[in-house]
């Protein structure tokens, strides 16, 4: 664990140092300005577009956890999305991999640092789900949720179509990724389908009590002889 510490602190110093560079130019912080003044002055949407990328990137490939690697997915596509920015300013729009690989190498580490407290945590949720019964219909009901979300960012991407409305869509749909593995937090990741409605409803008809067959009628002719044989 202190070397996984040491690690992110290392990471930390190595941002900086790039963080430097990029500020002052001509300081020698590895982002090595001073040729010309302009090889590293890409806009400043694609530098943070660069880090936030850099920053999910290294969070998803550092960690074991469906759940974060998932948000690590959506933080490289907002990190896009921010770069895209820049194309309005006549920027390039894309994202600044030499910024963001110094916070890549620090989320990475971090993320593995924590693999063994999320796995812990999911193995527990999961156990509750199942013991409960309730894990396949909050995974069918989430799955479906997450993949109309992913559906509106494919929408917005067709909608019109240039550098800014794709990354944003690219979010989108990854947000809606993440939002469907929350289901393997319950269930260990199997889905059990059903739709958005039949995943919800499954979550009482599954637990109903057995029915109690009911006795058929008794015959009219039946009661009207006892009626008449008691009167005699």
């Amino acid at each position: 664990m202190t070397g996984a510490v040491g690690n992110v602190l290392n990471g930390v110093g190595t941002v900086v140092g790039k963080a430097s560079g990029y500020v002052d130019p001509a300081s020698d912080g590895s982002g090595s300005g001073g040729s010309g003044g302009n090889t590293n002055q890409l806009g400043l949407a694609e530098l943070l577009g660069g880090i936030i990328a850099g920053a999910g990137n290294g969070l998803d490939a550092g960690s074991t956890n469906g759940v974060v690697s998932a948000t690590g997915v959506t933080g490289g596509k907002a990190g896009s999305t921010v770069a895209s920015l820049g194309t309005i300013l006549g920027g390039s729009g894309v994202p600044n991999t030499a910024a963001g690989a110094p916070v890549g190498q620090v989320t990475s580490t971090l993320a593995n640092a924590l693999n063994p407290v999320t796995s812990g945590v999911a193995s527990l949720t999961q156990n509750v789900g199942s013991a409960t019964g309730l894990g396949g219909p909050v995974n069918g009901l989430v799955t479906n949720v997450g993949g109309a979300v992913s559906n509106l960012g494919g929408a917005i991407s067709g909608a019109n179509a240039n550098p800014v409305t794709n990354a944003l869509g690219g979010t989108v749909s990854a947000v809606g990724g993440t939002v469907a593995s929350i289901g393997g937090l319950v269930t260990g990741g199997t889905n059990t389908g059903g739709g958005l409605l039949g995943g919800g409803l499954n979550l009482g008809v599954a637990h109903l009590p057995p029915q109690v067959p009911v006795p058929a009628p008794t015959p009219v002719a039946t009661v009207v002889c006892w009626a008449a044989c008691s009167v005699a």
